[in-house]
């Protein structure tokens, strides 16, 4: 998964010039904050193992994108629940 990390970027990116026009502070600090503690998080609870094939696999991308993109579903349930008000 080496375009993993650019597909993450790219896709925050979108989602961070969104927020921004639309005026959604939130969305945007917990993009920000979801991609970078997914990144951090990946690396320190990654495990390294070989499939049935004999390829080495690792997963870090998993906990990376699960973080991120849990992250970017608070902030948007957030930004909801603050706006309504």
């Amino acid at each position: 998964m080496k375009q993993w990390p650019n597909l993450l970027a790219v896709l925050g990116l979108i989602i961070i010039v969104i927020a921004s026009i639309r005026g959604r502070r939130i969305l945007s600090i917990t993009t920000i904050s979801g991609y970078l503690a997914g990144f951090i998080l990946g690396m320190v609870l990654n495990t390294d193992g070989i499939d049935p094939g004999g390829g080495r696999t690792n997963n870090a991308w998993i906990i990376w994108g699960s973080v991120f993109i849990i992250s970017v579903v608070i902030g948007f349930l957030l930004e909801r629940k603050f706006n309504n008000k």
